[in-house]
């Protein structure tokens, strides 16, 4: 909340649920005082900055393009245009850039199909906050993020949605084949992105006749012309040429999934971890709902 102050709109969605699931006030009261902290930070921060401890910096902004800033902090409604554009598209899409939530959406829509997802729904935390973080961001005037590789508004989101997505995605049958390549698109693309350009992508305010599809458009090109960025630890530090330092990073990010893998699977084998079946989990899952619907 305090680097991204839009984050925010978790707590009263969250105030709300906790309240409505525990029909007590004592949680929401916790609830409220670990968020507290950071409501009186702000609100210090924003009197010494802007002499009002309710007024966002958001508010203020010389650059005429984003006059509209000024009015309701840039919000308004949702457009075709955002909604597209911050879902699907190769522009700024989360699912474009996060390709891996692409099958976490579709066993969600299959589960969808046979069990009452409404109820599921309005009890879990992650999808209502998903619901209207993601139609908050695509209402603000400038929901593309300004110059930046992917969704940077919807960062926080994406996040949560890859962490929660991998469990869910763990619990059901797929091509493991289609799992490999969406992520390995998702890093290659991350990564030249990282060994190129970095964030500083020309935006739609910019370059309006080529912001569609940054990835060919500007990360290629830059890549194939060698321009690498010497934004690294190992040019910084080591003054080692840019162009090695990336591919090293590869090599360093291969070797450390290798290593967290091998260890994994050596607990495994020691039964410092547990792992179930898919039967198992499937059976697990089934007796916890017999018990909620007995109670």
């Amino acid at each position: 909340f305090l680097s991204e102050y839009t984050v925010a709109l978790a707590f009263p969605l969250w105030l709300l649920m906790i309240y409505v699931q525990e029909k007590s006030f004592k949680k929401p009261a916790l609830f409220f005082m670990g968020m507290l902290p950071s409501i009186l930070t702000i609100m210090i921060y924003n009197y010494l900055t802007t002499g009002h401890p309710e007024k966002m910096l958001n508010a203020y902004h010389d650059f005429f393009a984003y006059k509209e800033l000024g009015h309701y902090y840039g919000f308004s409604f949702p457009s075709l245009e955002s909604l597209w554009g911050l879902s699907f598209s190769s522009y700024m899409g989360i699912f474009f850039f996060t390709p891996v939530l692409l099958m976490a959406l579709y066993y969600t829509l299959k589960k969808a199909l046979t069990k009452n997802i409404y109820q599921e729904i309005k009890t879990s935390y992650l999808m209502i906050f998903t619901f209207s973080f993601f139609l908050l961001i695509s209402s603000f005037f400038t929901w593309w993020g300004g110059w930046s590789y992917g969704p940077r508004y919807l960062i926080p989101l994406s996040v949560l949605l890859v962490y929660e997505g991998v469990i869910f995605l763990s619990k059901v049958r797929f091509a493991k084949i289609i799992y490999v390549l969406l992520t390995l698109f998702g890093l290659a693309t991350a990564w030249l992105a990282k060994s190129t350009l970095l964030f500083m992508i020309p935006d739609k305010l910019t370059k309006p006749d080529q912001y569609l599809n940054p990835i060919m458009t500007w990360l290629v090109p830059a890549f194939k012309k060698g321009y690498y960025n010497s934004n690294n630890l190992f040019t910084l530090l080591f003054d080692m040429d840019a162009k090695t330092s990336i591919y090293l990073w590869l090599f360093l990010f291969a070797g450390s999934i290798f290593f967290l893998d091998r260890w994994y699977q050596n607990m495994v084998s020691q039964n410092i971890i547990e792992v179930k079946t898919f039967q198992e989990i499937q059976k697990q899952d089934k007796k916890v709902k017999n018990k909620k619907a007995k109670q």
